[in-house]
């Protein structure tokens, strides 16, 4: 089964500055887009429509129908969905004027997801007749990965103040990473495969590149 979506709402600051070193407030408001027209704006945020999505998963079902009292139904999807922009608002692409930078899973991107129902309807034994008549046991299994994350950086290297720049990616995220606890709780990626980008550049590491057990490239 597979989707596909376009002209898809997104939000962008139109007078973004470029990626760069400034020395003061001032020379990074001289270098806005919008800066000769109106000197005085800062960020000017843009609903667009030009926002593309694409969804695509393998779904199975199998069905037990009254074998011995007993009924099931097991489902397994594998899916993928990909976009530019999941929730446009409050969210910012980490370079505004390169959208499809930010092309990569979509925020709530669930790689594998299984699910069970059982139900057994008990024997109307004839000593338990009365008390027993209609009752059946059910039970529901559900199982999923988890949903993909970015990576922040803990600088505003690129210089614009945007507040969404992401990591540099240097390294694979889990390498000699154990999820065993222990007293400092559960490693589950490696610090050390992330860095800060240089001065005046964006970060490397893609949106919501990263799950729980894997790494998906984008």
């Amino acid at each position: 089964m597979g989707s596909a979506g376009h002209r898809l709402m997104t939000t962008s600051d139109i007078n973004q500055a470029a990626a760069g070193i400034y020395a003061t407030a001032a020379d990074l408001q001289a270098a806005r887009p919008y800066f000769a027209q109106f000197p005085d704006f800062g960020v000017i945020n843009e609903i667009a429509t030009n926002g593309n999505s694409n969804y695509n998963s393998l779904q199975t079902v199998l069905k037990i129908r009254g074998w011995h009292r007993f009924t099931s139904q097991f489902t397994y999807t594998w899916a993928h969905g990909l976009d530019d922009m999941t929730q446009y608002r409050g969210t910012l692409p980490q370079d505004s004027m390169n959208l499809k930078a930010d092309y990569g899973s979509m925020d709530n991107d669930t790689r594998h997801n299984f699910t069970a129902v059982l139900n057994y309807e008990l024997p109307n034994a004839s000593r338990w007749r009365s008390l027993l008549s209609g009752w059946a046991l059910s039970s529901l299994i559900s199982l999923h990965t988890g949903q993909p994350f970015s990576v922040f950086s803990s600088t505003d290297t690129s210089g614009t103040e945007e507040g969404a720049q992401r990591a540099d990616l240097i390294g694979d995220p889990f390498a000699v990473v154990s999820h065993a606890f222990n007293k400092s709780g559960v490693t589950w990626i490696n610090p050390a495969a992330f860095a800060d980008p240089a001065p005046g550049t964006w970060g490397t590491g893609g949106r919501k590149c990263l799950l729980l057990a894997r790494l998906c490239v984008g």
